[in-house]
């Protein structure tokens, strides 16, 4: 298993973990013997090992590491709290509908991702409330990768994604004028777009947003000779 983690506002770690056969712990440390320092946290033992650079633990039969320490100390509190990730309904939600047949399973918060790109960017993103936790099951075969993957929605709109809660997807037409060097399509489908822009207005209110949007509409109809309320009465899904 592999984690990204964001530990403070101009630094990023990864976390790693596996499970280890029952009874083999002292197994492992055996193999770091030769140059290893060990710590204890929460009655726990942390080793450093010089020569991965790196700090593991152990946690029942889960082994975890990383070259941050403090990351594999989070991991302790965790493992002892009675608190984690599956206490959070986006998350289980998602997690419950990955299949473990397939080769690779995701799963991504998209805004800790974006909130975690500001680490490698030298500019901040504009794109905070994009969507909570996806899940994204990948099958691998030697000339295409097939992914497919589900999403939970908030009760109320907090992200770009919960525009779309009971939305049904719609025949996608442009398929039939692409090209074959097409390298990249990106289809949003839904059935109601007065409710999609219903719910927008709702999401830019509740970030102050609103204004703003308000002040590139009417640079659009000023544009385009247009009323943009009547065109999306008029737009086809």
């Amino acid at each position: 298993f592999i984690s990204f983690h964001k530990v403070s506002s101009n630094k990023a770690a990864t976390l790693f973990s596996a499970n280890i056969k029952s009874g083999s712990n002292n197994q492992v440390v055996d193999l770091l013997r030769t140059d290893i320092k060990s710590y204890i946290y929460d009655n726990q033992t942390i080793y450093f090992s010089n020569s991965f650079k790196s700090y593991f633990s152990i946690s029942e039969d889960v082994l975890f590491w990383s070259n941050n320490k403090m990351l594999v100390t989070d991991a302790i509190r965790t493992s002892k709290s009675n608190e984690n990730l599956f206490f959070n309904p986006l998350f289980s939600d998602s997690y419950n509908t990955i299949s473990n047949k397939l080769d690779i399973n995701l799963m991504i918060n998209y805004n800790n991702l974006l909130d975690l790109s500001n680490v490698f960017r030298n500019t901040q993103s504009k794109i905070s409330k994009f969507s909570e936790w996806i899940a994204t099951d990948l099958k691998l075969k030697d000339d295409v990768i097939i992914a497919s993957g589900l999403s939970s929605f908030e009760k109320s709109i907090n992200n770009f994604t919960d525009i779309f809660k009971n939305q049904k997807a719609q025949e996608l037409n442009i398929l039939d004028i692409l090209p074959e060097n097409t390298t990249q399509l990106l289809a949003i489908s839904f059935n109601n777009q007065k409710k999609i822009y219903q719910k927008k207005n709702k999401l830019l209110q509740k970030n102050n947003e609103f204004w703003s949007w308000e002040k590139n509409i009417k640079k659009i109809e000023k544009d385009f000779n247009l009323n943009y309320n009547d065109f999306i009465d008029e737009t086809d899904n």
